[in-house]
C-alpha cells in the first residue's frame, strides 16, 4: 500500500480523507498534521509518496507550508484537496509546487484514480480546475515566449494541450499519429525540465 500524508491548516474542521480511503486497498494514511514543524518530524518518521494538503482558507499559510516542506523533501508529491477554486489560491498553489488540485465534491472513487495519476507522475485536477485553467490560457498571447527553445511544432502541441485536448485530438488536428504526439510531449519536458503538463504549461506561459 501506498503511504500518504495529510496536511491540515485548521484545527476546526475534520479531513473527510481518512474516511475516503478506509476501505481503500492502494493507499493508506500514516500521519495526519497540523503545522510544517509536526509534518517535517512526521515525514522523517514516518516517509510518504503522497502529501495531501487539506486546504481550508489561504490566510492559514498552508500554501507556504508546501512551498516549505517541497524544498526540504523534493521526491514527495503534493496534492491540494481543498473547497477553494478562486483564480488566486490555484495559481498560487500550482506556483508552489502543487502536482495536483482536487476539490472536496470529488467522490472516493475519483479521489482514487487522481492519487492513482499521481502516482504515474500526471497532474490530476477537477474539471472546474481544468475550466479555470483553459480559460487564463485562452485569454493569453497564442506564444508569449519559447522556453526551452521549443519548435514550432512544439508550441503548438503547447497550445493544443493548454485548451485541454487528448492526444488523439492533437494528433487529428495536426495531421500526424498519437505516438508523435507523445513524443513531442516528452521532448517538451525535457526541454522545460518539467514532469507533466501543468508544470510545462506554467512554465511555458510565464505563471
Amino acid at each position: 500500500m501506498t503511504p500518504i500524508a495529510v496536511i491540515q491548516d485548521s484545527f476546526e474542521l475534520v479531513s473527510p480523507i481518512r474516511e475516503m480511503l478506509r476501505t481503500n486497498i492502494d493507499f493508506h494514511i500514516n500521519g495526519i498534521y497540523y503545522s510544517p514543524e509536526d509534518a517535517m518530524k512526521g515525514l522523517q518518521k514516518n516517509s510518504a509518496d503522497i502529501v495531501v494538503l487539506h486546504l481550508h482558507s489561504r490566510q492559514h499559510g498552508g500554501i507556504e507550508w508546501m512551498q516549505s516542506l517541497r524544498k526540504k523533501i523534493p521526491s514527495v508529491k503534493w496534492i491540494v484537496y481543498t473547497m477553494l477554486d478562486d483564480d488566486e489560491t490555484i495559481f498560487s498553489a500550482l506556483r508552489a509546487g502543487a502536482n495536483g488540485y482536487i476539490l472536496h465534491n470529488a467522490t472516493p472513487e475519483q479521489l482514487n484514480h487522481a492519487l492513482h495519476e499521481l502516482l504515474r507522475n500526471g497532474a490530476p485536477l477537477s474539471p472546474r480546475i481544468v475550466h479555470k485553467l483553459l480559460a487564463y490560457f485562452q485569454n493569453q498571447p497564442r506564444y508569449p515566449h519559447l522556453p526551452g527553445d521549443l519548435s514550432l511544432r512544439e508550441q503548438e502541441i503547447m497550445h493544443f494541450t493548454a485548451r485541454g485536448m487528448l492526444y488523439k485530438e492533437i494528433a487529428l488536428q495536426l495531421g500526424i499519429q498519437r505516438e508523435t504526439v507523445k513524443k513531442h510531449l516528452s521532448k517538451i519536458y525535457g526541454k522545460l525540465n518539467v514532469q507533466n503538463k501543468v508544470e510545462a504549461m506554467n512554465k511555458f506561459y510565464g505563471l
